[in-house]
């Protein structure tokens, strides 16, 4: 327990284990068709005409903050989360970072809602984890590291590189 659960980092711990739980739930339910919209639907993903029509699908702006389409989506977001998390939670402290962490992924998840009516999605706070990503790295990097990087970074913002 000791490996899966780090007191120093409570709340990264937490959203690493809710995150593979779910992405393992549907992996186990839906076998290989887990990146299938349907999956994805009935594993509290977003479309955003059904919270629109059914204001009662409202918890899906909570629930497809831990869904993830596909194993590398999973594996990035994961190691980003555990490097990341910790760093914030020795920066802003536990509760600010859970904060942070839950409304960037509800704030992300209402602009699915509004802006893809027919498509199922997933959680999409990028904006606030590029934020994130790019000070933390010009902060703690050499300006050489971080100038190399900044055009590799701004490829995974924009989705160039489809994960």
């Amino acid at each position: 327990m000791k490996f899966l659960y780090d007191r120093r980092y409570p709340v990264t711990s937490i959203l690493l284990l809710v995150t593979t739980a779910v992405f393992l739930s549907m992996f186990i339910r839906f076998g290989g068709d887990y990146q299938t919209g349907a999956a994805i639907y009935y594993s509290g993903g977003v479309i955003g005409e059904v919270i629109q029509m059914d204001p009662s699908q409202l918890w899906r702006l909570i629930t497809a903050i831990f869904v993830h389409i596909g194993l590398e989506h999973f594996a990035v977001n994961m190691i980003s989360l555990y490097y990341l998390g910790h760093l914030a939670e020795d920066l802003f402290g536990s509760k600010a970072f859970l904060a942070l962490y839950l409304l960037s992924g509800i704030m992300g998840n209402v602009f699915v809602a509004i802006y893809t009516r027919c498509h199922c999605g997933r959680s999409f706070y990028s904006p606030l984890w590029t934020f994130w990503d790019h000070w933390c790295l010009a902060f703690y990097c050499s300006k050489s590291l971080y100038s190399s990087l900044k055009p590799i970074l701004y490829e995974l913002d924009c989705g160039q590189f489809d994960f």
